[in-house]
Order: C-alpha cells, then sequence, then structure tokens
C-alpha cells in the first residue's frame, strides 16, 4: 500500500477531537483536516476516497468548503 493512500485512510479512520475536522458536503462527500498535521481529505458517501493532500491555505482551505 503507498504513502498516499495510507495517509488517507488515516486521517478518515482517525478518532474525532479538537485536531480533526469534518463537514459533509449536500451531495453526501466528507471532507476531513486535520488541524496539526494540515492534511484535507474528501471521501464519498460510499466511502471512496477522492482527494487527499496537505493544502497550501491550511484551515482556510478546510472553512472554504
Amino acid at each position: 500500500m503507498d504513502e498516499y493512500l495510507k495517509g488517507a485512510r488515516k486521517l478518515i479512520n482517525s478518532k474525532l477531537d479538537g485536531n480533526i475536522l469534518t463537514k459533509t458536503r449536500s451531495n453526501g462527500d466528507i471532507l476531513f483536516y486535520n488541524k496539526s498535521t494540515n492534511e484535507f481529505a474528501v471521501v464519498t458517501k460510499d466511502g471512496v476516497i477522492r482527494t487527499y493532500f496537505k493544502p497550501k491555505e491550511g484551515i482556510e482551505y478546510f472553512k472554504k468548503q
């Protein structure tokens, strides 16, 4: 398993705490953001990973979604 997939799975399976933020889009996509590591991921309502990366804008990127 490559590092991209490992990182994405770790984020989306993280315990929700003060560092992990989530929100759900109207289409059912679930967004995840880790404040301490600046990781961002989007998962479909069916559990398929759409994207995973570290946004240049940090938490502001997550807030704009």
